[in-house]
């Protein structure tokens, strides 16, 4: 089922909300899981669709497109893809001594996210943005934080919430994985972590 696909069946929550990039797929298609004890007033106003949920006519081929791109999801629970690509990178992060973990290594970290941050001799000579800015320019697109906080000027909260000072937060790096990341990539950017590290 589609709930199953995106790890959603025992999520434990009344409603949950997955947007296109979740699942790769087209711009402007997502899906609402809502338990069926849970109501709610319509978000958008003006017809019956849904349920009488929300208004407007659906757009079937961003709906099918979606269908399809959960269809090839890796399982949520299965240690495919990205279990191998993020033992791999844990494995070449544990080599270089300047690298600090954010990240559990066990079972109970996701398969698709590592995120790291240096050690404070490190930290002191880096801007969190300036870092952001070595790996763009050698086509390598990271982030410090959710894309939920993408542009913001805050250090993440979820890392502060972990118990990581308010600069390792900040000059964090965030690798998020998907179904088209191959271990090249990871080299690449191991490459240029090392790179930047010699910089500094």
């Amino acid at each position: 089922t589609p709930g199953a696909a995106l790890g959603l069946d025992h999520a434990g929550c009344d409603r949950a909300v997955v947007e296109h990039a979740k699942a790769l797929a087209v711009i402007g298609e997502g899906v609402v899981r809502t338990a069926r004890q849970v109501d709610g007033d319509p978000f958008v106003q003006g017809g019956a669709q849904e349920r009488n949920r929300r208004g407007g006519t659906e757009a079937v081929a961003l709906a099918i497109g979606f269908a399809e791109a959960i269809k090839i999801l890796p399982s949520p629970t299965g240690k495919g893809k990205g279990g191998e690509l993020r033992a791999y990178l844990l494995a070449k992060l544990a080599e270089i001594p300047e690298v600090v973990l954010h990240s559990a290594t066990d079972a109970s970290s996701s398969d698709w996210i590592v995120s790291i941050t240096f050690v404070p001799n490190v930290l002191a000579n880096l801007e969190g943005d300036a870092l952001l800015i070595r790996y763009d320019l050698d086509g390598i697109a990271v982030s410090n934080g959710a894309a939920c906080t993408s542009g913001s000027q805050q250090p993440s909260h979820v890392l502060l919430a972990m118990g990581k000072s308010r600069e390792a937060a900040m000059k964090s790096v965030r690798v998020s994985f998907s179904r088209y990341t191959t271990m090249e990539d990871l080299d690449r950017f191991l490459e240029t972590t090392r790179t930047i590290l010699h910089s500094l």
